[in-house]
């Protein structure tokens, strides 16, 4: 999963990242990154991508070790949307694209464990239960 969120940083969330800051460049503002910056930029937008591309894997550990069942996760999911636009808040620049492409694909992540989970439970691994030795 973390592969996943970088080859997304760099292909759909960087790009359109640098064409909303271009797009300043219109407004008689001038966007100017030096080298340190462009790089730094690049490398912390990558990581916290890829890192919460491993959401599926936690929420699919939580959910199976029996510390939170479906339900819960249905029940908190309002709550993880706003932790979600929260993160993407202050992780990104002060724009809502940038926000929004950083927020959107992981409800979709949180989703897709959700449904790893469920899976889980419908394959005979019955929540709490420890793996077999």
């Amino acid at each position: 999963f973390a592969a996943g969120g970088a080859l997304f940083a760099y292909r759909i969330a960087l790009p359109a990242l640098f064409d909303f800051f271009a797009a300043f460049d219109h407004a008689q503002i001038d966007a100017v990154f030096d080298l340190q910056q462009y790089v730094r930029f690049i490398a912390n937008t990558t990581v916290a991508i890829a890192l919460g591309f491993e959401s599926p894997v936690v929420v699919w550990f939580l959910g199976v070790s029996g510390i939170v069942s479906r339900k819960q996760l249905h029940a908190i999911r309002a709550y993880v949307y706003l932790a979600l636009l929260l993160v993407a808040a202050i992780l990104t620049p002060a724009d809502p694209i940038s926000m929004l492409l950083v927020a959107l694909p992981l409800a979709l992540l949180y989703e897709v464990g959700v449904v790893l989970v469920a899976l889980s439970r419908r394959a005979g691994t019955p929540a709490g239960t420890p793996p077999a030795e």
